[in-house]
């Protein structure tokens, strides 16, 4: 992968994280849930509840 389209997926990424911390925070969920991880990505810090 080059360097620019490198660039281009870090930069939809961070989009995405930014959309889903938007759709916690609507649905009632405290922020920050989402850490950044230097040089390692992102961990979602919450409980997650499954409903069937």
């Amino acid at each position: 992968m080059g360097k620019q389209d490198a660039e281009t997926s870090n930069s939809s990424i961070k989009m995405c994280v930014s959309r889903l911390r938007k759709k916690l925070e609507s649905a009632g969920v405290a922020a920050p849930q989402i850490k950044s991880l230097h040089k390692l990505g992102y961990a979602l810090c919450c409980q997650v509840v499954i409903v069937c």
